[in-house]
């Protein structure tokens, strides 16, 4: 449907192009008798009809105009889309920033539920949203509900509600249902849509995160470092961790990370933006334990939403640093990252590196190794930093091997390190593998080369691959 802004703007161009003035009929008004008119359609709808009192207008000009009218307002609905698009990143980006910044002061789940049902409420436009809390060791159903202020726009939508399961990933991969995040009152003329469920699901993992975090604090403080903390770390760390690999044409890929003890603040995931477009991150937080991991939420929203909203690994960067540099500095954190993202039609590579340059590029044609170093210095440390941006193609049967330094630099008995040239040596012996066969030999050579040392950092690895096959 058409705006009357749009609508207005659509007849001063056409007076201006064809000298005659126009009127315009809604989809809903009666025809006037006497009155020329021709029908506009938009994406094959009927959006309205150009009307006009000149006799002397020639019927094929009436209906020239009448097609102008629709391609121009399609392309204005194609503009306003893009633009709400933006805007949903954009907010999507500061509601990931304020959670994350006011996370470390809260100490009590319902707070925190408050504060995160708020922020999900106006970004969704609900009136209400509310979280229910499935009982745990015997106990009662927990249920908190926040109201946002304004009102509904037009009538009553028919999809007025939205409902969507609060998840968190154990140890083991299991996947465990704590709660339902439900949305009512829907302050817009549309109904809630399927991007919003999307949008739903994702904001309640993130919530299922915030509040096992929360249940960890609260453990904690009232009976210090327990085993029971230790499990419970643990299981925040895992529910950052990807579920499964994603499945695109023209590329393979696969990930693990083998926490240490205590468990510290490596990352790694994946995120799917467009149909051919994967973008795979590794992070890593200073410090360990339930510190590092509280950190490293916050990090992964940052970078998950600017590489959402910006496409670019070295503008992410920069736009994630700025806002971490604001929380991590004070505390004494700060984050390394790596960011590849690969559009699989165009067999295109563009990264970024943040402090952390551990990524090596296999070269299939003629076996060279290159270390991926473009970027800049680590996030959290200074505010305004520039990230230099790295580009290249890739190929069939090329390999991206990107790790953190718990894997370089795991030990053996004797003080030695693994190394980088250790690591490219099983990279050539196992280059025709599949990358997570790939993936689990170089874990492997690890693991027999530490022998009885134990792992004292968190250990992180991520192999892509392309493939011939043609998406």
């Amino acid at each position: 449907m058409s705006s009357p802004a749009q609508v207005t703007t659509l007849l001063e161009r056409l007076k201006h192009l064809t000298g005659v003035e126009f009127g315009w009929r809604a989809a809903h008004e009666r025809p006037e008798p006497g009155v020329a008119s021709g029908a506009v359609e938009v994406d094959g709808c009927f959006a309205g009809a150009l009307t006009t009192h000149a006799q002397s207008l020639a019927p094929k000009t009436l209906e020239a105009a009448a097609d102008l009218a629709g391609e121009w307002l399609a392309r204005e609905h194609e503009i306003t889309e893009l633009v709400d698009e933006v805007l949903r990143g954009y907010e999507q980006v500061q509601m990931a920033q304020r959670v994350t910044r006011s996370l470390t002061g809260m100490r009590d789940d319902r707070r925190l539920c408050e504060a995160v049902l708020h922020e999900i409420a106006v970004l969704l436009r609900a009136c209400t949203a509310t979280v229910f809390l499935h009982p745990v060791d015997g106990g009662a159903e927990r249920c908190w509900s926040v109201r946002t202020e304004g009102v509904r726009v037009g009538k009553r939508p028919a999809q007025d509600w939205l409902e969507v399961p609060i998840v968190i990933s154990r140890a083991g991969a299991e996947v465990e249902e704590i709660g339902i995040l439900r949305l009512q009152g829907r302050r817009a003329a549309t109904g809630f849509g399927e991007e919003d469920r999307k949008l739903a699901r994702a904001l309640a993992s993130q919530l299922g995160v915030f509040l096992r975090m929360a249940q960890v604090v609260e453990e904690a403080r009232c009976g210090g470092r327990t085993g029971r903390e230790r499990e419970m770390t643990r299981e925040a760390h895992a529910s950052l961790l990807p579920k499964e690999e994603p499945h695109l044409p023209g590329v393979e890929v696969a990930g693990a990370c083998l926490p240490a003890e205590p468990v510290g603040g490596d990352h790694y995931g994946y995120l799917v933006t467009e149909a051919s477009v994967m973008t795979t991150m590794i992070a890593k937080v200073s410090n360990s334990g339930l510190r590092a991991t509280m950190a490293m939420s916050g990090v992964r929203s940052l970078l998950r939403a600017e590489i959402s909203r910006t496409g670019s690994p070295a503008e992410a960067l920069r736009a994630a640093n700025r806002a971490l540099s604001r929380d991590l500095q004070p505390v004494g954190l700060f984050s390394t990252a790596f960011l590849a993202r690969y559009d699989t039609r165009k067999r295109h590579l563009c990264y970024a590196g943040a402090g952390h340059s551990l990524a090596l590029l296999w070269h299939a044609g003629d076996g060279r190794f290159e270390r991926l170093e473009r970027g800049g210095l680590a996030m959290g440390i200074f505010e305004d930093v520039v990230y230099e941006q790295g580009e290249c193609d890739l190929f069939p049967g090329d390999l991206l091997v990107m790790f953190t330094d718990g894997l370089a630099e795991a030990r053996n008995p004797a003080g030695e390190c693994f190394g980088l040239e250790r690591l490219c040596h099983e990279v050539m012996v196992y280059r025709h593998e599949r990358p997570r066969t790939l993936m689990y030999r170089l874990l492997e050579a690890v693991e027999s080369f530490r022998s009885s040392q134990v792992q004292s950092d968190d250990l992180t690895l991520v192999v892509l691959k392309a493939t011939k096959e043609k998406p």
